[in-house]
């Protein structure tokens, strides 16, 4: 995944959260945000998988979402809100460097390493900027209301399993909304205007509501990784990495290391380690308090400035990365990839085969999300 330092208000990344989370509801978000695997192969020539089939919906209802739009605004202004439509396009617009990412991950590690140090300096030539510059046209109207409003107008927006605490931060089922972090929605007394909104577009189905059949569905999406062969097969990964002078267990690692390598060059320090996303770790910025005492997010990123890496030490992380991203496709080559082939393809026989009600729900949403919609 490119490492992404969001600048955004809070309510774009409570919006951008709010999104993925849908998708997440289709066990779509995985397969959008991060490539795991070796490139999408012909459709023409290979049966749909599971997965191919979950990413091929996500299109389907990211080609939908201005209806969705419409109607969540309808919804708003029934509860006696103001709302202006979101358009969530430019996120994933299909053939962006994005979905190049995740449709044919080995040949953009080939290309662009792991996308971090390799596109400083042409983000708006690759539409990088999408993310960043996402924003959210209710911004100014959230901004106006009470906190007590406030709270009330996310919960009436996005769900009961919303909730604002101080400074303008946002929770999820008790866990923050950070500068990139979503966290599924779980059931609740009042989905909220976006999810009634989807249910109008695309209609009801077990998929959006993160019940049973929705959890077998991100459950198995896990299960690959979690099978024996597939660990010893990283490990053998992680050996021929570190006899190729990487020390490294996984990639997660590597882009650590590398976001927090192109963090030092822009005089940031910010360390990604695990402990980096906390803003009260001590690897974390110096945030500045806001009123109530807390890290002030959208303070910090309004007055922080950080510099322009010389052009010889970006290039040499740049080679660098690209080095590591060479011997990684080889290792997995070597070791991982046909692993993964075996096992994702006896997980999806044994998954159809126990459990008929989310392959039922699968076939009726792809059918419901490409119907046309009467005028």
């Amino acid at each position: 995944m490119i490492s992404i330092i969001s600048h955004q208000s809070n309510s774009a990344r409570i919006a951008r959260s709010a999104f993925v989370r849908t998708l997440a509801g289709l066990g779509a978000a995985a397969l959008l945000l991060s490539a795991c695997g070796g490139d999408a192969k012909d459709s023409s020539s290979a049966p749909k998988t599971i997965e191919d089939r979950i990413t091929a919906l996500s299109t389907s209802f990211l080609a939908r979402q201005g209806e969705v739009e419409a109607e969540v605004s309808k919804c708003m202004k029934a509860l006696g809100w103001e709302y202006n439509a979101v358009d969530y396009s430019a996120l994933y617009d299909e053939g962006s460097f994005y979905f190049e990412q995740t449709n044919a991950p080995n040949a953009f590690k080939e290309k662009w390493g792991y996308g971090i140090a390799t596109v400083v300096g042409r983000e708006d030539e690759l539409g990088l900027d999408a993310f960043s510059d996402f924003s959210d046209p209710n911004q100014k109207y959230v901004e106006s209301l009470s906190d007590a409003e406030q709270k009330q107008y996310y919960e009436d927006r996005y769900g009961d399993e919303f909730s604002s605490g101080g400074n303008g931060q946002v929770t999820i089922e008790g866990e923050m909304v950070g500068e990139t972090t979503t966290t599924v929605a779980k059931s609740s007394t009042n989905p909220g205007c976006q999810q009634k909104a989807t249910k109008t577009v695309i209609g009801d189905n077990p998929l959006f509501d993160n019940s049973e059949v929705g959890q077998k569905l991100d459950d198995f999406q896990s299960e690959v990784e979690d099978d024996d062969r597939v660990k010893n097969a990283r490990k053998d990964w992680a050996a021929c990495m570190k006899d190729a002078g990487y020390d490294y267990k996984s990639t997660d690692d590597v882009t650590t290391y590398l976001s927090s390598q192109l963090s030092k060059l822009r005089g940031e320090n910010i360390d990604f380690g695990t402990e980096g996303a906390d803003p009260n770790s001590s690897a974390a910025p110096d945030y500045p308090k806001g009123a109530d005492g807390e890290p002030d997010f959208d303070l910090y990123y309004s007055t922080s400035t950080t510099k322009v890496p010389s052009p010889d030490e970006l290039k040499k992380l740049q080679e660098e990365e690209l080095a590591i991203a060479k011997q990684d496709l080889a290792c997995s080559k070597k070791y991982v990839d046909d692993v993964l082939k075996t096992v994702k393809a006896e997980n999806e026989q044994r998954f159809a085969d126990e459990n008929p009600d989310v392959m039922s729900a699968l076939e009726d949403l792809e059918t419901s999300i490409t119907t046309t919609p009467s005028k």
